[in-house]
């Protein structure tokens, strides 16, 4: 299943790397099997900058 995550608001808040508990959640969907997108709308801010690092992106 590809999980599609859209970073400004929805599991990114106020700028703020994302949160213990649903970057610990994150390397679960890859070792199940699982595609991830992570999307924003500000082109400028890169994704990577929130993202864990153990997550491909």
């Amino acid at each position: 299943m590809r999980f599609v995550f859209d970073l400004d608001g929805t599991i990114v808040f106020k700028g703020k790397p994302v949160c213990k508990v649903i970057s610990d959640a994150l390397p679960g969907l890859q070792k199940d099997g699982h595609e991830q997108e992570h999307l924003a709308q500000k082109i400028y801010e890169l994704p990577k900058r929130y993202a864990p690092a153990d997550i491909s992106l």
